[in-house]
């Protein structure tokens, strides 16, 4: 059982909370403003002219946070929706004006609208033609709005926020509408603005997914407990449940109606697939009470029909809901105390975690009713029931050990190959059978085809995006490419990132071949990318051919295939060149020369030296398979090309720029020659250079 996930559970419970935002004024030159201290005004409707000046209130909030609105301002039932303004306003000295502000909002929605001095910070409203339907919902936590300084005043300044919502549709859920909730509403500086800690929950969902895996991992391998499928399905739903809590994901949803119907739909299933493990552990095969098998068939019928159901009937089923969990609460620490009664295994020391879980998890639910201070104790009652579900899991383990014996003798030695795992691809060339016969330091010497294949500009468009993102984006293109290098015959030895090295055992023309499939696959994916408003991509290659070293590295207990060779290095420089020359294919004359198939699409680029290599590469570009514009203009310019080049490299540097200067006048779109032109250019002008090798690798 890993204990990493427990660990990093404990360390949590000493984690800091929200950064606090009190702040010595000697120290620092703005204090953040905490506007859940301010006074409030509240209207009905809303007018663009009360976000210029303080508007005559119908009603000043006295109450602290949180602001409800149908609480100050009391609302019909229905269907309907309303608008309301709520203003406050917040002074700030000539100093603080020097200071780069912000707005932070823990949370707020439904849907809303942030005005400051009467200037539209942030509009989150999507509202019919007919202004009586909301569109689309955008509930934000921890939103940071930059207030700019053409919009901030020295002394009072006016903060107007526009909220509009639903209106209850009975009495059970009378704070549903939209407003300002117990949540942090500051005025700060850029240098103070306060960072969520969602260490705790994150290491919560963590270790109650991993303990659940091993649940229903156990569960598989066992196929005999039923206790072990209902936990493992509890602890993974909670785990959920916290992930969706906490917004982790929340930008995944455009419109938060279908984030909180699976946030509910998770939520409704704890309840019955908790009530499923006490059932299945403490009463085994038991048949369960009415009561239980009503809780099932309610949990059913409210997860269907918040499914089905718009956002205002939503609003009623959670309130109904949890009015009832605070009775299936009550019946599963009843079934407790009777397994406890009837002196059921394992019961004692159960019933005392479950109940405390029970209970936090019964305030959680009562706080949330009667909107109360009481703090949110679910996450420690999910931190007692991952210390329960795992003293359940070992003693199980420990019980069906015998009978697992086998199965874990005939495991021990498929664990040891994989633990020495070498890629199945080299087998054959090492003339081994299996995994379990290679050994640290096999090698074979052969003659193949290397390619490197990687994307431009990696850094520049990563940052740009998220890690998630990234990620995504890596393998969407891996996914593409991988199977090209198959289908022609390769073998992909390694990721680099966002590169890829492959060895080509086969012919020349099978890595000439799958380079130009790439390349045609990039364009493809590029037109996709476009489509998704996303910038296209450009990928360079480069190829050679010679021999090298195949076999294992590492050590006894850790190994893995490689290629060690001065060929691998050539194939990386020609890749390198391919940036810098602005070409999509950059291969060996070592190569080309084996290639059978006639290839039109290829200019000669002559000598390039390579760091490390005495001896220059003859290069060749391969522009097969490109798009017909740029595939016209380098053939209809090939001749004069190759004539500049020929000059280039006999250092006729006045004879070379003259002509790269006719290929651009033909084809304007060649770097290539750009590149060269710029290169002759300088070592004319200037002697010193002339004396330069011809490309510094």
């Amino acid at each position: 059982m890993p204990l990493f996930p427990v660990l990093m559970l404990l360390i949590s419970l000493l984690a800091p909370g929200r950064n606090g935002f009190a702040c010595a004024p000697s120290s620092i030159a703005f204090c953040s403003i905490d506007l859940t201290e301010a006074p409030w005004l509240a209207r009905r409707g809303f007018s663009r002219d009360w976000t210029r000046q303080e508007f005559q209130a119908e009603e000043r909030v006295k109450q602290r946070f949180p602001l409800l609105m149908n609480e100050i301002f009391p609302t019909s039932y229905g269907l309907r929706i309303s608008e309301f303004t709520l203003q406050t306003e917040f002074w700030l000295e000539p100093a603080g004006l020097q200071e780069s502000l912000v707005l932070f909002l823990e949370q707020i929605g439904e849907g809303w609208e942030i005005y400051l001095n009467g200037h539209l910070l942030e509009s989150q409203l999507f509202l019919s033609s007919d202004g009586q339907h909301l569109l689309r919902y955008r509930v934000v936590k921890d939103l940071v709005l930059d207030l700019p300084y053409p919009f901030l005043r020295s002394g009072k300044n006016i903060l107007t926020i526009r909220i509009v919502g639903h209106h209850p549709l009975s009495g059970i859920n009378l704070n549903n509408m939209s407003g300002l909730g117990r949540f942090k509403y500051l005025i700060t500086s850029t240098r103070q603005a306060p960072s969520s800690n969602r260490f705790l929950q994150v290491a919560l969902f963590t270790t109650l997914v991993t303990v659940g895996s091993f649940f229903l991992a156990s569960y598989i391998l066992i196929n005999r407990y039923r206790y072990f499928l209902f936990a493992g399905l509890f602890l993974i739903d909670v785990g959920m449940f916290y992930v969706l809590k906490i917004g982790l994901i929340d930008h995944l949803f455009d419109d938060i109606r279908y984030k909180l119907k699976l946030e509910f739909i998770v939520l409704a299933g704890t309840y019955p697939l908790q009530q499923l493990s006490v059932d299945s552990f403490l009463f085994n095969r038991e048949r369960p009470p009415f009561f239980s098998k009503l809780i099932y068939a309610l949990s059913s019928i409210f997860i269907t029909g918040y499914l089905f159901t718009p956002v205002p009937f939503n609003q009623v089923l959670i309130r109904a809901w949890q009015l009832l969990a605070v009775f299936f609460v009550g019946w599963l620490i009843f079934r407790l105390f009777s397994a406890v009664r009837l002196k059921k295994r394992d019961a004692r020391k159960c019933a005392l975690l479950l109940f405390a879980g029970a209970v936090a998890t019964w305030i959680d639910v009562l706080s949330s009713i009667m909107n109360t201070p009481l703090g949110e104790t679910g996450q420690y009652a999910a931190l007692g029931l991952v210390f329960l579900m795992i003293f359940i899991l070992s003693k199980e383990q420990l019980r069906s050990q015998l009978e697992l014996q086998h199965l874990a003798e005939a495991l021990t030695q498929e664990k040891e190959s994989i633990a020495r795992f070498v890629p199945t691809q080299y087998l054959t060339y090492l003339g081994k059978k299996s995994t379990v016969e290679v050994k640290l330091g096999d090698q074979v010497q052969r003659t193949m085809c290397i390619l490197f294949a990687d994307i431009r500009s990696f850094t520049a468009l990563s940052e740009q995006m998220t890690p998630q993102a990234t990620f995504n984006f890596i393998n969407a293109y891996l996914g593409r490419v991988g199977p090209i290098i198959r289908q022609y015959g390769g073998i992909i030895d390694k990721y680099i990132g966002d590169g890829i090295m492959a060895l080509f055992p086969g012919s020349a023309d099978d890595a000439v071949q799958a380079a130009i499939a790439i390349q045609k696959e990039v364009e493809a994916y590029n037109r996709q990318r476009e489509a998704e408003q996303e910038s296209p991509i450009a990928v360079g290659i480069g190829i050679h051919r010679g021999e090298l070293m195949l076999g294992t590295v590492g050590e006894s207990k850790r190994m893995e295939g490689t290629v060690i060779s001065d060929s691998v290095n050539v194939a990386s420089r020609l890749e390198g060149w391919s940036k810098d020359l602005s070409v999509r294919i950059v291969a060996s004359q070592a190569l080309l020369d084996n290639v059978k198939q006639e290839i039109t699409g290829v200019r000669r680029l002559g000598r390039i030296a390579v760091k490390g290599k005495v001896q220059h590469i003859e290069a060749v570009e391969i522009f097969e398979g490109a798009p017909d514009l740029e595939y016209r203009g380098k053939i209809e310019t090939l001749a004069l090309f190759h004539e500049a080049m020929a000059a280039f490299h006999a250092a006729q540097w006045t004879k070379a720029v003259h002509l790269l200067g006719r290929v651009l006048e033909q084809n304007p779109r060649d770097l290539t020659s750009r590149f060269y032109k710029e290169q002759a250019e300088r070592r004319d002008r200037d002697p010193l250079h002339a004396l330069e090798p011809d490309m510094a690798g």
